[in-house]
C-alpha cells in the first residue's frame, strides 16, 4: 500500500507540473542529448521528497528520526541520492572532457557554483531560522547569548557540522537531513581542478592548489564515505564512455530504456535494506550508463513536466523539509489525530504536493534564475576588485 501511496504523490506532482508548466515562466528545459538527466534529477528530488515523508511518519511514531521500514519508500529515495551524485560526476567530466588542453577559469567556474547553490540554500535557512524563531518564541525558549558559530556552520552548508540553533533539538529535522550530500558536493567541487587536469584540460596550479587546499580543509570536517566518491568516480566514468565509445544508438533504443527501468525497481527487491552500498550502487550504475547516453525511457524524461522538475529540482530537495515540518506541526498543534492515520497521513502528504512543486518552481524563477543569470557580472567584478584570475580562457 506504501507504493501506491508513493505512486500518488508522484502522478499528483506531474499533473501539477503540467498545469503550470504554460503558465510560469520557467526557461530552463534543456535540450540535446542530455536534457533527459535534468528530467531524472528532478524526478530523484521528488523521491526524496517521499522518502523523507515516510521518516516524518515514523518519527510521529517513535520520537527518532531514522530511515523508514518500508523498502518501497526508502529504496527510491536513497536511488534519488545516488543519481544525484552520478550526474553531478558526468555533467563535469563531460565538460571537462570537452575542453581538452584549454584553460578553464577556475574564478567563473567557482562563482557559478556559489551562484547557483547559495540562494536557494540562503532561502531555506531563512525559513529555517523563521520556524526555529517561531518555535522558541511558543516554548518560551531564550538563551542568554545566540551562538553566532552554530549559525554560521549553517550557512557554511554545515560542512563544520550541524549543530542545534538556539537549543532546538529537531534543527536538523526541520531541513530533513538533507544538507549532509551538500557537504560531499562541496569536497567534489574543490577537487575540479584536479579532475580537469587529470582529464586533459590545461594545468592551473593556482587553483590546483586552492582546490586542494579547501578540500583539505572540507574533509577535516566530513567523514570519510568512500561509496560517495565511487558513485561520482562512476559518474565520470560514464561520461568517458560517452566521449570515447559509439554505443549512444544502441543504448537509445527502448529496449534499453525498459531495462534500466527494471534495473532500478529490482534493486529495490535485491537490496531491500538500502540502496547505499556497493551492489546496489552498482546496479544503478549500470542504468544511469543507459541514460547518460541519452535514453529517456520512451521520451517521458524529456518532456516539458519534466523539465519542469529538474529546473526545480534543487528547491523541491531543499524546501521539502521545512514545508512537511510546518504542515505536520500545524497539524499537531490543532490537536487534530488526522496524521495518526495511515490513509490519512498520506492524504497529506499528497496534498503537500502541488504546493511544493508550486514553490519551488517559483523558487527557482524568482530566486535561483536571477541569480545565475547575474553571476557572470559578479564574478568580473570580482576579478575587477582583487585582480586574481586563475586562467584566462573561460569555461
Amino acid at each position: 500500500m506504501d507504493t501506491v501511496y508513493a505512486i500518488v504523490c508522484l502522478t499528483c506532482a506531474l499533473l501539477t507540473a503540467y498545469a503550470i508548466q504554460n503558465k510560469l515562466n520557467i526557461d530552463h528545459f534543456q535540450s540535446g542529448r542530455h536534457a533527459n538527466l535534468n528530467g531524472l534529477i528532478g524526478f530523484s528530488s521528488l523521491l526524496v521528497f517521499v522518502c523523507h515523508a515516510a521518516t516524518w511518519q515514523q518519527y510521529i511514531e517513535d520520537g527518532r528520526w531514522r530511515a523508514s521500514d518500508s523498502p518501497s519508500l526508502i529504496i527510491p529515495g536513497q536511488t534519488g541520492i545516488v543519481l544525484f551524485f552520478m550526474i553531478t560526476g558526468f555533467l563535469f567530466a563531460k565538460k571537462y572532457l570537452g575542453s581538452k588542453n584549454q584553460k578553464i577559469n577556475w574564478t567563473q567556474t567557482y562563482c557559478s557554483r556559489i551562484f547557483r547553490l547559495y540562494p536557494a540554500y540562503l532561502f531555506s535557512m531563512c525559513l529555517l531560522l523563521g520556524i526555529i524563531a517561531a518555535t522558541s518564541l511558543q516554548e518560551k525558549i531564550f538563551l542568554d547569548k545566540i551562538e553566532i558559530a552554530s549559525y554560521l556552520k549553517w550557512l557554511l552548508f554545515t560542512i563544520p557540522g550541524a549543530p542545534q540553533l538556539n537549543g532546538n533539538p529537531e534543527t536538523n529535522i526541520i531541513m530533513a537531513g538533507t544538507t549532509w550530500p551538500l557537504t560531499f558536493v562541496w569536497a567534489f567541487y574543490f577537487s575540479l581542478p584536479i579532475i580537469a587536469a587529470v582529464l586533459g584540460t590545461k594545468k592551473s596550479w593556482p587553483a590546483i592548489i586552492f582546490g586542494a587546499t579547501m578540500l583539505a580543509i572540507t574533509l577535516y570536517f566530513i567523514p570519510f564515505y568512500g561509496l560517495i566518491y565511487l558513485m561520482l568516480l562512476i559518474g565520470i566514468a560514464a561520461a568517458i564512455f560517452d566521449k570515447y565509445t559509439n554505443f549512444q544508438e544502441l543504448l537509445n533504443r527502448k529496449i534499453f530504456g525498459l531495462f534500466a527501468l527494471i534495473l532500478l525497481i529490482s534493486n529495490g527487491f535485491i537490496n531491500n535494506e538500502t540502496a547505499y552500498n556497493i551492489k546496489s550502487v552498482a546496479l544503478i550504475g549500470l542504468s544511469f550508463l543507459i541514460f547518460s547516453s541519452g535514453n529517456s525511457i520512451f521520451g517521458l524524461l524529456t518532456k516539458n513536466s519534466m523539465q519542469i522538475f529538474g529546473a526545480s529540482a534543487y528547491s523541491i530537495y531543499l524546501l521539502h523539509g521545512p514545508l512537511l515540518y510546518i504542515a505536520i506541526k500545524t497539524i499537531q498543534a490543532s490537536n487534530h489525530e488526522i496524521y495518526k492515520s495511515n490513509e490519512n497521513f498520506w492524504l497529506v502528504i499528497i496534498a503537500l504536493t502541488p504546493i511544493l512543486v508550486l514553490i519551488s518552481a517559483l523558487s527557482y524563477i524568482f530566486i535561483e534564475a536571477p541569480a545565475m543569470k547575474h553571476q557572470e557580472k559578479i564574478t568580473q567584478l570580482i576579478r575587477k576588485i582583487f585582480a586574481f584570475k586563475l586562467s584566462e580562457k573561460p569555461s
